[in-house]
């Protein structure tokens, strides 16, 4: 009878254990969980705030880009222009010398 209560005893000891390790499991399983979802959303805030700073840099350099060749295109205007009244000053001198001469 001892060895049957000693048997019964240590069932149930086994039962109780596999019932404490299926409870620890579960925890661990939500903790992980729970820590997975927190690093998930941690790295979209930060892949985001990526995305904008390289969003402002590409917009900067374009601004950039584009005010160089703004001024570029100025320089190049001034430089056409000066020529052309040139042009026309010696057009003007041409027709003056041909009316007087």
């Amino acid at each position: 009878m001892q060895k049957l209560e000693e048997i019964l005893h240590v069932e149930d000891s086994a039962r109780h254990s596999v019932a404490e390790a299926r409870e620890q499991t579960e925890r661990i399983a939500r903790e992980a969980a729970a820590e997975a979802d927190l690093v998930h959303s941690s790295t979209k805030r930060v892949a985001a705030a990526e995305a904008r700073a390289r969003r402002e840099a590409v917009l900067a350099e374009a601004r950039a880009e584009a005010e160089r060749i703004r001024s570029e295109a100025d320089v190049q205007h001034d430089a056409l222009l000066a020529v052309a009244e040139g042009r026309i000053q010696v057009a003007v001198d041409a027709v003056v010398r041909e009316l007087m001469g």
